[in-house]
């Protein structure tokens, strides 16, 4: 591609290419190249507390949607939520399980 259309973007295996904002605007399409780099982490976490202040608590399935992450990602999400606020935490097991803010009175 010629320089300036494309950037590298870490992945999974490698570097992954992507257009550049540039040519998305261009090509009239300037939301796709938020889609096609993904929500940023400090992005999605926003994203969980605000599910979990309109619904009062989130499953993971719920983030893995939310995010477009995959299981092991949303995990992750939630356990570096979990570390960052002591009041966040897990409630019930296996298929029950949620993530919510907990009272250390109630807790």
């Amino acid at each position: 591609m010629h320089q300036g259309m494309s950037r590298a973007a870490p992945g999974r295996n490698g570097h992954a290419y992507h257009m550049a904002a540039s040519l998305y605007q261009r090509l009239g399409s300037a939301t796709g190249y938020v889609r096609a780099h993904g929500i940023d982490p400090l992005r999605q976490e926003a994203m969980v507390l605000e599910f979990i202040r309109a619904h009062g608590s989130i499953r993971r399935r719920d983030v893995m949607e939310l995010c477009g992450l995959g299981g092991a990602q949303a995990r992750c999400l939630l356990a570096r939520l979990r570390s960052k606020h002591p009041e966040f935490r897990l409630v019930g097991e296996k298929r029950g399980a949620r993530h919510q803010w907990v009272d250390d009175a109630s807790g």
